[in-house]
């Protein structure tokens, strides 16, 4: 039963939420009362805790009623008992004010955006991985405009296309040759990527105004005359 109890333990500390008190603006205390609140930037699966003394109460509410205060009651009642802890289950943008007559109106109202939350991080940087591509989580392609050469911002193989994500082009209008702006395969013509001709004005024996292939004819592309 030891190993068991183990990896849950372990599995239980890496799933650990945070959680934010709502605060009134230019204080410390947390407490769900009047004045005015910031917004509150939590993550998914993170908890909210609204914490009273007194007759109040929380609903989530629509954005124009949290700016008008107008029908708060007629919004779901998510609590009327302290301290009510409210789970960001889903990323979006919540409101969430008190019904009592007047107090909407006297700053007790918030806005909560609950954003995806972030990759998992080593214990330096953001880097999880330096040898695969920045645009790929877990083998799924979350950025396909960004070069798959390159891992937050530094170039881990030159020798692959800038243009080029997995094998996919997304970015035809960039040459073959060129990596960030440096020129990788001088030999091959700049306006060819992946075989395929994207700008069939550029002479194929010319490579960023420098002739690579002086025998072979400027006005001449993959062997058409362009």
């Amino acid at each position: 039963m030891r190993p068991v109890l183990f990896i849950l333990l372990t599995v239980a500390s890496f799933c650990e939420s945070a959680t934010h008190d709502v605060t009134p603006t230019g204080t410390s205390f947390p407490e769900w009362t009047f004045g005015s609140y910031d917004t509150l930037f939590v993550d998914k699966g993170d908890n909210v805790v609204f914490s009273w003394s007194g007759t109040h109460n929380v609903h989530l509410v629509s954005a124009a009623a949290s700016t008008s205060c107008q029908n708060i009651a007629t919004f779901p009642s998510l609590s009327s008992v302290s301290p009510y802890v409210w789970q960001a289950s889903a990323a979006g943008t919540f409101y969430f004010a008190c019904s009592q007559p007047g107090h909407c109106a006297a700053g007790m109202h918030i806005q909560v955006e609950v954003r995806e939350g972030t990759p998992p991080a080593n214990t330096t940087s953001n880097v999880v991985d330096p040898g695969l591509p920045s645009n790929n989580t877990n083998g799924t392609v979350v950025d396909p405009g960004l070069p798959s050469n390159n891992t937050n911002g530094t170039v881990v193989d030159p020798g692959l296309p800038s243009n080029n994500t997995n094998g996919t082009v997304v970015n035809p209008g960039l040459p073959s040759n060129n990596t960030n702006g440096t020129v990788v395969d001088p030999g091959l013509p700049s306006n060819n990527t992946n075989g395929t001709v994207v700008d069939p004005g550029l002479p194929s024996n010319n490579t960023n105004g420098t002739v690579v292939d002086p025998g072979l004819p400027s006005n001449n592309t993959n062997g058409t005359v362009v």
